[in-house]
């Protein structure tokens, strides 16, 4: 009988110890609900974009804007800048890009196939040989 009491004694303790800390997290998380206010940025959250040196953060920059819809919300085609337009694009993608051989530095000192690459890396259709 008295282990059975034991028992009961510390089952209510345990459960009055767990009713506590529920009440002081649910006082503490409503608190923070109330006195945090969301937070507004002063300035424009998106920075001007500039061209990049490096070929391939250009090109990223250029997928950027063309595919990121936060990029374009308040812009139309015609303000984007001259750079970011990639005009150099043809109806047969297959052909040659021969902009990049004076867009990526030292292409005269890269070996044939990664020139090859990026002469003819828009063409998604490949002949089979």
């Amino acid at each position: 009988m008295a282990l059975q009491r034991r028992k009961l004694k510390l089952l209510a303790m345990v459960m009055m110890i767990n009713f506590f800390i529920f009440i002081l997290i649910s006082r503490n998380s409503g608190q923070d609900k109330r006195l945090n206010k969301p937070y507004v940025p002063a300035k424009a959250f998106w920075a001007k974009l500039y061209p990049n040196s490096a070929y391939w953060n250009r090109q990223q920059q250029i997928l950027d804007v063309q595919d990121n819809p936060i990029f374009m919300t308040n812009s139309s085609s015609a303000d984007v800048p001259d750079w970011l337009n990639d005009t150099s694009s043809t109806s047969d993608p297959c052909q040659p890009n021969v902009r990049v051989t004076t867009q990526v530095k030292d292409y005269n000192s890269l070996p044939d196939r990664f020139k090859d690459f990026l002469l003819y890396m828009r063409c998604r259709s490949y002949p089979v040989v």
